[in-house]
């Protein structure tokens, strides 16, 4: 039951992240929620996912153009690392206090293959399952061994056998 679960939720995660892939293309997305010291935007477009977050000493909503003039002072870029970038950066602001911040950029096509991965492994399973039982001679339902069995069906599951 957490099997099923489990392949159902990261199919339908796969199809969302497949749908976001698609859509930032044609029309970029935001989202940002601000607090009073902290700021956070997640953003889709050209096949991207973008996270920023900037926290601060300081209140945003006091004077944000003070905050984007001194962003970034020092900035680290790490990557890319299979598309993936990170920017660390921090900003000072006079004496009444910092900024520090990180961006992130992740590939969706990434997210959609590791969110895939599962599902595709699943649903190959049975067939490829069920191929690997009859060229052994397996009962294809439960996996018992059918030598020299000539009622036509599996003994332990009662299942018709081909041949």
């Amino acid at each position: 039951m957490i099997r099923r679960t489990v392949l159902i939720t990261l199919s339908l995660a796969a199809f969302g992240t497949a749908g976001l892939w698609l859509i930032g293309y044609m029309t970029p997305l935001t989202w940002s929620h601000q607090t009073k010291t902290r700021l956070v935007v997640i953003a889709v477009s050209d096949g991207e996912l973008m996270l920023r977050r900037r926290s601060s000493t300081l209140d945003w909503r006091s004077s944000p153009a003070t905050h984007d003039d001194a962003w970034p002072l020092k900035q680290v870029k790490h990557g890319p690392y299979l598309g993936i970038r990170l920017e660390l950066a921090k900003a000072s602001v006079g004496e009444a206090g910092a900024i520090y911040g990180s961006k992130t950029v992740i590939p969706l096509w990434l997210v959609f293959t590791l969110l895939i991965f599962y599902p595709a492994a699943a649903f190959l399973r049975g067939p490829v399952r069920r191929r690997r039982r009859r060229r052994r001679g397996l009962c294809v339902q439960c996996g018992y061994n059918l030598t020299g069995n000539t009622s036509g069906t599996c003994p332990e599951c009662g299942v018709a056998v081909a041949g």
